[in-house]
């Protein structure tokens, strides 16, 4: 929190607060952690997320068969559909399989809304490990939100998604008690991503030369090349949050949509400051006892985040601070 205001307000020049956003979400985690025990924690965020998808779906595939009253009203200078406070519409791409819109909930888009699912599916790690092969218990606990991703179109979703799946096939009980079963879970594993990387979701975005797919890529590669480049230029302090200067680099760099939140917060902030909080999580990651080694479900919530500006959301801060109590 200290960073963000002496980098934004102290180092370079403020254009606005909106760097505060780095001091009220950690600040409200803060204030929570010291009295709810982690355990419990994620198992309410679950049921939560589970009611609002649950909630959401039922919004979606109304809308979708026409059943449903919707409103029309601005969002972000977008003029966007709405049933209540749920987004019933976020454009007219279709999830391929079904003759549906994608998901995306109360969220501004399908990849903010799989991101969020993931962050709190990777807090269950050790749940799903051990029950992976147990479907009654995955989809009794996990199914709304697995449904929710497909759900979603996310070729991010997608791809994380499997990996995560496949990553935990590997770390089995079944085959920490007998290697000879690795090679056969890691070819199911093999198969089962690309199963999912063969589908009309991913390959419309990574393999087609459709005129907006090819511009989707293009611009987050533009955008990943622009605030690493920044990033590089000033690493200590970073420009300070949506600050002056911050602005003027990045357009010069080529920078539309700032869609890596990593290197976007890099850019911002300074190098230094993402690689404290990814240490942050890391240690933390260790300290939640997932039985897999850390790396793993920190590579999932790096990936994942990868696909979204914002760094500061809530969900970050389950991971990056130490809960008191773990049981």
């Amino acid at each position: 929190m200290v960073w963000a205001v002496v980098s934004t307000v102290f180092v370079n020049k403020k254009a606005d607060n909106s760097f505060t956003y780095f001091i009220s979400y950690p600040m409200g985690m803060l204030l929570a952690i010291p009295y709810i025990k982690f355990d419990k924690f994620k198992s309410y965020l679950l049921t939560c997320l589970n009611v609002l998808m649950f909630i959401s779906i039922i919004v979606h595939v109304g809308y979708n068969l026409h059943i449903i009253p919707v409103s029309q009203f601005y969002f972000n200078d977008s003029l966007r559909t709405v049933c209540l406070f749920f987004f019933a519409f976020w454009d007219d791409s279709m999830i391929g399989f079904v003759p549906f819109t994608r998901f995306c909930s109360i969220y501004w888009e399908p990849g903010m809304c799989q991101i969020v699912i993931m962050f709190v599916l990777v807090l269950f790690t050790e749940d799903i490990r051990r029950n992976i092969f147990n479907l009654k218990h995955i989809i009794k606990r996990y199914g709304i939100l697995i449904l929710s991703i497909i759900l979603t179109g996310s070729t991010m979703g997608y791809l994380v998604f499997s990996a995560f799946v496949a990553g935990l096939l590997l770390f089995t009980p079944h085959v920490s008690h007998n290697k000879r079963l690795l090679p056969i879970y890691i070819l199911v594993a093999i198969g089962f991503v690309a199963i999912v990387a063969s589908s009309s979701v991913v390959q419309n975005k990574i393999g087609s030369e459709d005129a907006e797919n090819y511009k989707s890529t293009a611009v987050r590669l533009a955008d990943n090349y622009a605030c690493m480049s920044v990033a590089l230029e000033n690493p200590f302090w970073g420009l300070g949050v949506k600050s002056e200067e911050l602005d003027d680099a990045l357009y010069s760099e080529g920078n539309i949509t700032a869609s890596n939140g990593w290197l976007f917060t890099a850019a911002q902030l300074g190098v230094v400051y993402v690689l404290v909080l990814l240490f942050a999580i890391g240690k933390n990651l260790i300290q939640m006892k997932f039985c897999v080694p850390f790396l793993f479900p920190l590579l999932i919530l790096v990936t994942t985040q990868s696909n979204e500006a914002m760094t500061y959301f809530p969900y970050m801060w389950i991971y990056a601070c130490s809960f008191m109590k773990k049981d």
